[in-house]
């Protein structure tokens, strides 16, 4: 299996994305050192800490105007019945299409420090917990990140950078 890297479009953070979900189709179906090359290289070829073969590039997107990174919320039925919202600034990108430059992006939750999925914050705070995460060694093997199921669909015109973050897998979380 090859994981070659195509140009489709004139925007650059279409087009990674593009390629992303290009990569992650190969090796896993969708749910619903760094920087980009690094990440699809580990996701075609690599395997994470934990023995197994990647499925995911977690990516964080910065908007236009502020350069400030983005921050979505969404929202689910718990199996309870009820609903409860999730905010994220990492992604799994389910879907891009090229045409319009539109992607389906799923939210990606993650584990705090303490051992939580990370509970509603500012986004400052959001941001900052998730590089933390991120930067402390004896974080989970794969990252922390857990499929939230929650997916959102932007306009990737309103983004003038994409940060990837290393290939990983997300585990599923039970509502």
């Amino acid at each position: 299996m090859s994981c070659e890297h195509g140009e489709y479009t004139n925007n650059c953070v279409c087009d990674i994305l593009l390629d992303i979900v290009e990569a992650q189709e190969k090796v896993s179906p969708s749910n619903c050192v760094s920087g980009c090359s690094t990440a699809l290289d580990e996701l075609c070829g690599g395997i994470d800490p934990t023995g197994a073969r990647p499925t995911t590039i977690p990516v964080s997107l910065i908007c236009k105007g502020d350069c400030d990174y983005f921050v979505a919320r969404g929202v689910r039925r718990t199996n309870a019945g009820g609903i409860t919202s999730v905010m994220a600034v990492a992604f799994r990108v389910v879907d891009v299409d090229p045409e319009t430059c539109c992607a389906t992006l799923e939210l990606l939750q993650f584990v705090d420090t303490s051992g939580f999925i990370t509970p509603e914050l500012t986004k400052t705070s959001l941001i900052n917990n998730l590089f933390d995460i991120l930067d402390d060694p004896v974080s989970e093997p794969n990252g922390g990140y857990f499929h939230s199921g929650i997916c959102i669909t932007v306009d990737l015109n309103c983004f003038c950078g994409v940060v990837c973050h290393p290939a990983t897998t997300p585990r599923q979380v039970t509502v």
